[in-house]
């Protein structure tokens, strides 16, 4: 008998643990239900307005907005494509190839074209990215700004010294 007093009393804390959780979560379901009824309450008068100014109007034709499911915190896939940019160096790197390896860090792997060109319109709405061309099947080439400044720069060195060469 000595030895079930532990196992007891163990049982009978977990019991008030859990007894307390459900007590905690029934006061949360209670002002849930409450702002549920609110929203209930307005749509409601929304819908009388919508008929007193139009009669023929089929309120129950309005559906709620789609919400977009966030995967990128914010600022967090600029951080991503500058670091990938940074570690490639002087290489440009494809849309594809950045669209992937960002996805890839948050567990996304099973990309569709609105994936690529969601990224894309991003690269092109960053300050520190270039667009270098084209590759051969079509998609865009990346780098990182400075980096396309200092090949410009060493190929107008290049076609300066060409031109001050004596003939």
């Amino acid at each position: 008998m000595e030895k079930c007093k532990h196992l007891i009393s163990g049982l009978v804390r977990d019991k008030q643990e859990r007894l307390t959780k459900v007590a905690q979560l029934e006061s949360e379901l209670q002002k849930i239900q409450a702002q549920l009824d609110v929203e209930y309450k307005h749509i409601e008068a929304i819908d009388l307005l919508l008929q007193s100014y139009d009669p023929s109007f089929k309120t129950e034709n309005v559906k709620k907005k789609a919400t977009r499911k966030h995967i990128f915190a914010r600022g967090e896939l600029k951080k991503l494509v500058l670091r990938l940019l940074k570690n490639k160096g002087r290489v440009s790197t494809t849309t594809i190839e950045i669209t992937d390896y960002v996805f890839s860090i948050k567990g996304q792997h099973n990309l569709n074209k609105d994936n690529y060109k969601n990224v894309e319109r991003q690269l092109r709405n960053y300050e520190e990215v270039v667009s270098t061309g084209k590759d051969d099947n079509n998609v865009t080439l990346w780098i990182l700004k400075r980096y396309a400044a200092e090949e410009n720069e060493s190929e107008n060195r290049a076609v300066v010294t060409r031109l001050r060469a004596p003939q």
